[in-house]
C-alpha cells in the first residue's frame, strides 16, 4: 500500500507541475533570465519525479524547489567565476613574471659558473685539482696529498688559495 501512496504523491506532484508549467517557466525566467530556463525546468522536472512522499501544498513546494535550483545555479556560477579569476590571476602572474625571472636566474647562474671556472683556472692546475678532489669528490686532504705527490701543507695552501679566489668572486656578485 505504501508503494501505491508514493505513486499517487509523485503523480499528484507531477500533475501539478505539468498543469502549472507556464507559471513555473515564468517564475524561473524572472529569477534567472531566459538563458537557463530550459535547463532549470528539466532539472526541476527530474527532481519532482524523485519526491516520494505526499505534499500537502504541491505548487508552493514546486516553487520552493525552483527557487533553490536558481540559488544553487547562482552559487555554482559564482564559485566558477571565482575559480576562473583565481586561475587567470595565478596563470597571468606565472606567465608574465616567472618566465623572465627564470631566464634571468639562468643567466646569472651561468655568469657565476663562468666566474668560478675562471677562478679555478687562475689558481693553477694543481690547486684546481686539489679543490675538485676535496669539494666535489669528497676526498680527504691527506689522500689528495698522496695522490698529487705533495705535502699536506701544500694541499692546504692550494685549497686556501682557491677559497680566497672563490670568496672574491662571491663578493663581486654580492656587490651587484
Amino acid at each position: 500500500m505504501q508503494a501505491r501512496d508514493a505513486d499517487v504523491a509523485v503523480t499528484d506532484l507531477a500533475a501539478v507541475f505539468t498543469a502549472e508549467r507556464l507559471k513555473i517557466v515564468r517564475f524561473l525566467a524572472l529569477r534567472c533570465g531566459n538563458n537557463d530556463v530550459d535547463d532549470l525546468v528539466h532539472e526541476l522536472w527530474l527532481k519532482v519525479q524523485l519526491v516520494d512522499r505526499f505534499i500537502d501544498k504541491p505548487l508552493p513546494y514546486i516553487f520552493r524547489m525552483a527557487d533553490r535550483l536558481v540559488l544553487d545555479r547562482r552559487r555554482g556560477v559564482s564559485r566558477q567565476r571565482e575559480r576562473d579569476n583565481d586561475w587567470f590571476y595565478i596563470n597571468d602572474r606565472l606567465s608574465t613574471a616567472s618566465e623572465p625571472a627564470v631566464a634571468e636566474t639562468r643567466l646569472i647562474a651561468r655568469e657565476r659558473l663562468d666566474a668560478v671556472r675562471k677562478a679555478l683556472d687562475a689558481s693553477g692546475p694543481r690547486a684546481s685539482m686539489a679543490f675538485r678532489l676535496h669539494r666535489l669528490d669528497g676526498m680527504e686532504q691527506r689522500d689528495i696529498a698522496q695522490r698529487l705527490g705533495v705535502s699536506l701543507s701544500t694541499v692546504e695552501k692550494d685549497l686556501r688559495k682557491v677559497y680566497d679566489l672563490l670568496l672574491s668572486v662571491r663578493e663581486t656578485f654580492d656587490e651587484d
